[in-house]
């Protein structure tokens, strides 16, 4: 139109080689406008789509956070290997494994303190079981109130006791 216009300006079709021009130009402007839309709507999309995914991620690792556990930890970072919580979901591991180290630590001194008590109740037992006196029995019992053998070491005060009287009647009627 713009070639027409310049070789004929006082031509038969000026005025329709300028109605050309001005749709062109608004066509032009309409294709601009659609582009910039769907851009803009695409932007909006991707956006949408990004806080999407960033909500489900963050749901992800609170769901495996509120389970407290390595297993839940590993599979947030299996299902969400590139996540936004990746370094946290590591920490959490890191953490439960220490703390199990630490429990597992705690639970072996109290068994071996548990032995070693056990251990030392049985010896103080077969010491007033060696000596078969009322004293080291009384003495075991004082030590060892809840200890192991209570109920033998009763039992054997009862049993000297009894023999002691018996001991001491037949001595009264030996001697009557």
């Amino acid at each position: 139109f713009e070639g027409y216009l310049a070789a004929w300006p006082e031509g038969a079709f000026v005025a329709e080689a300028r109605s050309g021009i001005e749709g062109l130009r608004a066509a032009e402007a309409e294709r601009a406008r659609l582009k910039r839309e769907a851009a803009e709507a695409e932007a909006r999309r991707v956006a949408e789509a990004e806080a999407d995914l960033e909500r489900r991620d963050r749901s992800a690792y609170e769901s495996a956070a509120s389970l407290k556990s390595i297993e839940g930890f590993e599979g947030y970072l299996a299902a969400w290997p590139e996540g936004a919580f990746v370094a946290e979901a590591r920490s959490g591991i890191e953490g439960l494994r220490a703390a199990e180290a630490e429990r597992a630590r705690l639970n072996r001194e109290a068994a071996e303190a548990q032995a070693d008590l056990e251990r030392r109740d049985r010896l103080a037992y077969e010491s007033a079981e060696s000596s078969n006196s009322i004293e080291e029995f009384e003495g075991y019992l004082a030590a060892w109130p809840e200890g192991a053998f209570v109920a033998e070491a009763r039992s054997s005060i009862g049993g000297l006791r009894a023999k002691d009287e018996a001991d001491a009647r037949r001595a009264a009627e030996a001697e009557a």
